[in-house]
């Protein structure tokens, strides 16, 4: 199928699953199933990718809408048409272990039977990580169309959930001054709404800054996606997805080789956009915060304290190595606050806590895997040492990548991906 043919068919569904609004009463599961065929077959023979960036927008888009979705959420779904289509179009094995996909494989064993007896993550870790295995088969062929996919994919998913909180959650209404008194919005947390959405910002940031490279379509998506997503950020006021913003932005535009002209008027013209947003009661919640912060970042210090006193509390050398697992490390600190588990807030503690010395370092390695495949000449470096820092930012205040979250290992796999594929004129 043409590019452009794929474009509005995409749109097109995409519109279709926007017009479900109820958030009671799901659609019927054969609808659903239909729904999902209809968005993942396209792509199930196409060798760049374009299954894995499917799955990825709508996926994504179903989970952080404000409603149910035709599309299902459940990552058990997704493992299983991931697994149909590589056998059904007998993808090649030989690239399974490339890439470094054996530390996800890895990863994946070690999670697997620390679950044994304590029942398997419930937020779909395993499932995840298996789809994430099996990409490496369905991105063989990957190139610049590929990485045009995944740019596009995060790029739409920000305007959606954007839109979406906009028009739906009644989002320029404060009036208070008072933190209080102020609702933060969005269905889901809106820390994980927040990190995803500035995905798609800081993807349209980099293409900005190849604006020389880009077709008008990519132009008008980045501007999009970084117009619609400042002011939602700025009033769902999480405070780790805005810094993950900053510090990869800033580091796009010290770092990154190009044209100085268009850096300057990035510049320009975003100091000029926040300093309209500061002068209209977009900040007002986000300074709240920060004003009214006990200095715990809002609870979290107390929290790792607690899950650090209940995995010290019986360390031996099994437990140090191979850690708890994910059940019993979520009731550490739960008791004290009256509740049946409690989250980590910070991936590195989730995975030493869970699965030990060697499951954090699994992690590290999966984590900074792109850094040590890029080359410091490369055009790329800068987008892939921005995109990394990002992920790194949010996994200290967040657990996105312990929690099962597949956008966040998405997003790792496009910057993988960053590392490998040459860049080229489109």
């Amino acid at each position: 199928m043409k590019t452009k043919y794929l474009a509005i068919y995409y749109t097109l569904l995409l519109l279709v699953m926007m017009t479900w609004t109820s958030q009671d009463v799901a659609p019927p599961m054969p609808l659903r199933i239909v729904f999902l065929i209809a968005v993942l077959l396209p792509g199930s023979r196409n060798r760049h990718g374009l299954f894995f960036v499917a799955m990825l927008c709508f996926w994504t888009i179903s989970v952080y809408g404000y409603a149910y979705s035709y599309m299902p959420t459940m990552p058990g779904i997704y493992l299983l048409a991931t697994i149909v289509t590589v056998f059904i179009y007998k993808y090649k094995l030989k690239p399974l272990f490339g890439r470094g996909n054996i530390l996800f494989f890895l990863l994946l064993i070690l999670i697997f039977l620390s679950s044994i007896g304590s029942g398997l993550p419930a937020s779909g870790l395993v499932e995840v990580l298996l789809i994430i295995f099996l990409s490496h088969l369905l991105l063989q062929k990957s190139d610049e169309r590929t990485i045009a996919y995944f740019q596009l994919a995060f790029m739409v998913i920000t305007i959606i959930l954007s839109f979406y909180l906009i028009t739906v959650c009644d989002i320029f209404s404060f009036d208070s001054s008072l933190i209080g008194e102020k609702d933060r919005i969005g269905k889901n947390d809106p820390n994980y709404m927040g990190m995803t959405i500035g995905m798609g910002v800081s993807v349209g940031v980099d293409c900005l800054l190849r604006i020389r490279q880009q077709n008008y379509y990519f132009i008008g998506l980045s501007i999009a996606s970084i117009l619609i997503a400042i002011p939602v950020l700025l009033l769902l006021a999480s405070r780790g997805a805005i810094l993950c913003l900053v510090i990869s932005t800033i580091f796009l535009l010290v770092m990154k080789t190009g044209n100085r002209r268009t850096k300057i008027l990035l510049v320009l013209a975003g100091g000029s956009f926040l300093y309209y947003l500061y002068n209209n009661e977009y900040f007002d919640l986000l300074e709240a915060r920060i004003i009214n912060d006990d200095g715990s970042g809002t609870y979290r210090t107390t929290i790792w304290k607690d899950k650090w006193d209940g995995f010290t509390s019986f360390l031996d050398i099994s437990r140090l190595l191979f850690g708890v697992g994910w059940e019993e490390g979520l009731h550490y600190g739960a008791a004290e606050d009256c509740l049946k588990v409690l989250g980590f807030h910070n991936d590195f503690f989730a995975f030493l806590v869970c699965y030990g010395i060697i499951g954090l370092g699994l992690f590290l390695a999966l984590l900074t895997l792109p850094l040590r495949h890029v080359k410091r000449c490369s055009d790329r470096w800068a987008v892939v040492c921005a995109n990394v820092f990002y992920l790194i930012a949010g996994c200290f205040t967040l657990e996105p990548f312990s929690m099962g979250n597949f956008c966040f290992y998405a997003f790792l796999t496009y910057t993988m991906l960053l590392t490998s594929v040459k860049n080229k004129l489109r």
